[in-house]
């Protein structure tokens, strides 16, 4: 996963199968002209804000990953800066 402040480039036609939600299933671009910012768990798992918000709702928040049942801070989540082509 991207340090803080890298920006990925994606140029698959399949990034919605490559780029999803943990909890939702939600992709970054639903709609067309929005963007819905995603955020990196440090085992490589993605959460979009929305679940970000509900999944952990204080700073101190700690929760199993929704894929793997690693431990998860909400301190240690990296958002994602995507440019989807």
């Amino acid at each position: 996963m991207p340090k803080t402040n890298q920006t990925v480039t994606i140029e698959d036609d399949n990034w919605k199968a490559i780029i999803m939600c943990s909890i939702c299933w939600k992709s970054p671009q639903e709609e067309e002209n929005s963007s819905l910012p995603m955020y990196s768990t440090k085992c490589g798992h993605v959460l979009c804000v929305d679940c970000k918000i509900i999944y952990f709702p204080n700073k101190h928040s700690k929760k199993p990953c929704p894929m793997c049942r690693t431990t998860v801070k909400k301190s240690s989540l990296t958002r994602l800066h995507l440019n989807i082509c």
